[in-house]
């Protein structure tokens, strides 16, 4: 067999169209390696962060049943939230 048959022969032994040359010229350069390592390594880096975002726990608020209050602890939840909401309603409440 010669290397011009070897050229022309693909891996499952059928004729293909690709030329040595053809294939050299393809194959990528240094620069073209290193760049899509790094692209490769940065997208790598991005699905490690968003799968550790994933992974995260959640912060759970607490819920408060309302029925378990007293009258009296209510009136003062009512007071200290309308201060959080209206600051002008304690400093005219002082005039």
């Amino acid at each position: 067999m010669s290397m011009s048959d070897i050229e022309s022969m693909s891996s499952d032994g059928s004729d293909s169209d690709l030329s040595t040359e053809e294939f050299l010229e393809n194959i990528p350069d240094e620069k073209t390696i290193d760049c899509v390592k790094l692209v490769s390594n940065k997208v790598n880096k991005i699905e490690e962060i968003a799968n550790n975002f994933k992974n995260l726990q959640k912060k759970h608020f607490l819920k408060y049943g309302l029925s378990s209050f007293t009258l009296e602890n209510l009136q003062k939840l009512v007071a200290i939230t309308t201060q959080f909401h209206n600051p002008n309603s304690s400093s005219e409440s002082s005039k």
